[in-house]
């Protein structure tokens, strides 16, 4: 008899490590996931400022060189100026525009990726790629985000809509669009290698604390 609740007592003390154990390695999951999204949230408010900034003084200019030609989808007048007194040519630099050399800068310097992409896009570079369009028309149905880990290439994707304002008229009216509409919408791509390496090493010391638990309390019953 004494063996009989020895063994049911083992078998519940199991059953509670094991619930303790999925329950804290689900959590370091779900909490990677949060942070991972934080960062795609950040790295879409940061551009969405910038690109705030730049529609609020109708583009800036900047000078012509190699890397920064004029921008042959932005038909607007005087798209490039010149400086006789500086001996300089000039121009104009859009959001859109803004956007893409950020994001040359960013894949350099830290691995993350943005693209700027529409449905209907004027740049044919600016196109969806497959997932990209699924989020696109996911938004038009009143998603307001979309995140997801790709195991094959071991990213993070993150990707939020970018609706139409004022400023983005000027530009966007010959496509039909009003104000309010989802024009597209940018998504980030992030490294996920130092997010998985973090997360694995927690879940492997929870893992082993629940074992030594089990085993204190399987000595002790």
């Amino acid at each position: 008899m004494k063996t009989s609740s020895t063994v049911l007592i083992l078998f519940f003390w199991l059953i509670i490590i094991s619930f303790s154990c999925i329950w804290n390695l689900r959590t370091i999951t779900n909490n990677t996931k949060k942070v991972v999204t934080g960062q795609g949230q950040s790295f879409f408010k940061e551009i969405q400022t910038t690109r705030a900034w730049n529609a609020g003084h109708g583009g800036v200019y900047v000078a012509i060189t190699d890397a920064t030609q004029p921008n042959p989808y932005l038909e607007v007048p005087n798209r490039e100026i010149y400086i006789d007194s500086l001996n300089i040519a000039l121009t104009k630099v859009n959001p859109a525009f803004m956007t893409r050399q950020i994001a040359d800068v960013a894949k350099v310097h830290s691995d993350i990726q943005y693209h700027i992409t529409s449905l209907k896009p004027i740049r044919p570079a600016n196109e969806a790629d497959n997932w990209e369009k699924i989020q696109l028309e996911n938004f038009e149905t009143g998603t307001i985000e979309s995140f997801e880990y790709f195991e094959k290439d071991t990213t993070y994707r993150y990707m939020a809509p970018l609706g139409v304002k004022d400023v983005c008229m000027k530009c966007h009216a010959k496509q039909g669009y009003q104000i309010g509409d989802i024009r597209g919408g940018i998504s980030v791509t992030i490294p996920a290698k130092s997010y998985l390496e973090a997360s694995k090493s927690q879940q492997k010391n929870i893992l082993l604390i629940h074992i030594i638990g089990f085993l204190i309390g399987a000595v002790s019953i």
